[in-house]
């Protein structure tokens, strides 16, 4: 994807797109991992700048009983870009995030 992917609406053109990116990630998801982070982030912005329906998009890359999933770092990316157009459409809110610690005093 990259520079270029702006507003590809064509189903075929996307699917191209969303293999070309697959083929270079890894097998698995490390959460820990900050530049595997950042990429979801920049792929999931990519997606949602090629214009094309989410709900396409993850049958894509979801999977299915036929075709396996695409690499969990795209499939984060999916996520991500669904999460953000489900909170564009919300009300301005504020969000806190609290994280439960072993051990915290």
């Amino acid at each position: 994807m990259g520079a270029g992917a702006c507003c590809t609406k064509k189903p075929e053109d996307i699917k191209t797109k969303l293999l070309d990116v697959a083929e270079g990630l890894p097998v698995s998801r490390d959460l820990t991992n900050d530049a595997e982070t950042e990429q979801v982030l920049t792929l999931a912005t990519e997606i949602l700048s090629l214009g094309a329906d989410i709900e396409e998009v993850k049958k894509l890359t979801y999977g299915s009983e036929s075709e396996k999933p695409a690499p969990p770092v795209l499939i984060s990316a999916v996520g991500a870009a669904e999460s953000k157009l489900l909170l564009k459409k919300t009300a301005p809110h504020h969000m806190v995030c609290i994280f439960a610690m072993y051990g915290e005093q």
